[in-house]
Formats: structure tokens, sequence, C-alpha cells
């Protein structure tokens, strides 16, 4: 996996979140998790960050018994969970975070 094809992968899950809109389940569930992770993860650096969007991600997709190589549910894992990382205010830039973990996800 390389930074192009995270670029595509970004794009579509982030047009994805944005769709679902502010008062989607989904939505207000990332909301409630940002809280969280704001409190427990305030000392982590970005490389922490991703490795925890990582591992989170990676526990969804075998949570839901998804194979671990099915790219589409890896993204819109690794979306929600970078958008907790931003939406915590711990991690500024969606895209960036996303393409780290995803490329550290398949890598």
């Amino acid at each position: 996996m390389n930074n192009n094809d995270a670029l595509i992968y970004c794009i579509s899950a982030k047009t994805s979140l944005q769709k679902l809109g502010d008062n989607s389940s989904t939505m207000l569930g990332i909301k409630e998790e940002a809280k969280q992770w704001a409190i427990h993860c305030s000392n982590y650096s970005f490389n922490e960050m991703r490795d925890l969007v990582v591992s989170c991600a990676r526990n969804s997709v075998n949570g839901a018994q998804w194979n671990n190589s099915d790219v589409n549910g890896v993204a819109w894992y690794v979306g929600v969970f970078s958008m907790i990382a931003v939406k915590s205010g711990l991690v500024h830039d969606f895209d960036t975070i996303f393409k780290a973990a995803f490329i550290k996800y398949f890598n």
C-alpha cells in the first residue's frame, strides 16, 4: 500500500463520514469516543496516535468478522478512528492520520 492508494481510500472514507451528518448515530459515537481519547491519550505522540488508530481499526475489522485484508472495510474503520483522533483535538489533519494509519495497517 502506498501514499497514492491511501489517498484514494482517504477521500472515500472522509466523504462517506461527511455524508452521514453530524446527528447520525455513527457521528455521535465518534464525538463521544473523541472525548475519551482527549482525556486518556493527551500525551500521545503522532506515531502513538497512528498506532492507536491501526489497533482500533484492526480490532473492529476482526470484531465484524471481516477479512483483515478487506481494503474497503479497513478504510471505513481507519476513517472512523481517524475522525475520532481529529475530533479529540489531538490530531489536526484527517488526511495525514488516515494515510499514515492506512499504510501502516497494510505494511
